[in-house]
């Protein structure tokens, strides 16, 4: 079954939330602005608020969804304070993304990793 750009979405939203539990509940909204989207957290409400401009591309705010989650998940760590692209934004944000990639919402995927002789997995 081909799934809408809608369904897509609310699908991408679905898996964040599961895979990905942030701290405090999250509202992600899309709406018309001028960036591409925005993370806030109200510490009064401990609630953190994505908005997502909705007359971007679907890639466009998948993209940009899982960076302002990313920056909700880095939001306590010790270099938050400091710079809002840390190194901790930067691995978090890395692991969500190839996380996605390889959900495919749902679908098999053929293994595109085909190993050297001797090889089990990356030599980093």
């Amino acid at each position: 079954m081909r799934l809408t750009v809608e369904q897509k979405w609310q699908a991408t939203l679905r898996w964040l939330r599961r895979n990905f539990p942030l701290p405090s509940p999250v509202d992600v909204r899309s709406i018309e602005m001028k960036d591409h989207g925005e993370a806030s957290y109200d510490s009064g409400r401990k609630l953190f608020s994505i908005r997502i401009n909705k007359k971007k591309s679907l890639s466009s705010r998948i993209d940009t969804v899982i960076h302002e989650w990313a920056h909700a998940l880095s939001w306590f760590g010790s270099e938050s304070e400091i710079e809002d692209h840390s190194s901790e934004f930067g691995i978090v944000w890395a692991k969500i993304y190839r996380n996605w990639l390889e959900w495919d919402y749902g679908r098999a995927k053929k293994k595109i990793f085909i190993p050297l002789r001797n090889q089990t997995e990356f030599d980093f």
